[in-house]
This record gives structure tokens, sequence and C-alpha cells, in this order.
């Protein structure tokens, strides 16, 4: 990942172990690099869209280039204590009881918005 990219992505590679050659256009190879295999990257899917409730906003969030760097910090949690049920019990509060992330600002911001409830969450 160039200086630049790792600027810009800062606050979502914040301790995170980034390899120099990440490429984030090359959604598997990138989830692999990161430490999320397939079966884990179906699990934090499904769990994102149990905290949200929608599909399309699930898939929205998936979709983004910034996905495998969520992924790869929601597996960190769900390894470590808190395990799987804190990961869901943060999601939830941030996702799924607070809805903020919905409202306001312009509908193509969405996405953008999503992105930073789940990081913060």
């Amino acid at each position: 990942m160039s200086a630049d990219a790792r600027a810009m992505w800062r606050p979502l590679t914040e301790g995170l172990s980034v390899p120099n050659d990440l490429d984030l256009s090359d959604r598997p190879a990138v989830l692999g690099q990161l430490g999320v295999g397939t079966a884990a990257n179906s699990r934090l899917v499904s769990l994102v869209r149990d905290c949200i409730g929608s599909e399309w906003e699930t898939a929205l969030l998936v979709s983004t280039e910034a996905w495998p760097l969520l992924a790869a910090r929601m597996a960190g949690v769900a390894r470590g204590p808190e395990g799987e049920q804190g990961l869901r019990d943060r999601l939830q509060a941030g996702l799924g009881e607070s809805t903020a992330w919905q409202q306001g600002g312009s509908p193509g911001g969405l996405a953008g918005r999503m992105v930073g409830a789940t990081l913060r969450a």
C-alpha cells in the first residue's frame, strides 16, 4: 500500500499489519493478505446483515473498497477476548440501535457513513 493510500485509509488501518503491496482492488487477495479467509468473511457479512437488517445496505457496505480493512478489524475483535458475541454486540449498538448513519447527508454518502459507523462500532 502506497504512502498516499496509507494516509487516506489511516483510521481503517490503525492497529492492522498492512503489507506494502496491498491492492484493495483485488478483493480475494487482499482479504487473504489481511488474514480474513472466505469462511470468516462470510460470517462477518452475516453478522453485519443481522445488525443492519437490510440485504441492500449490507451489500452496499460490503461492496465498498474499504470492506477488506473493516473485515480485518472486525475479525481481530472476534478473535480477541470479546469473541464473536462481543463483535456482534458492538455492531448491534453501532449499526442496529444507533441508525444515525442512515440519516443526513446525501444518499450517495450512505456507504461512507456506513463505513464510519462500522469503524466506530
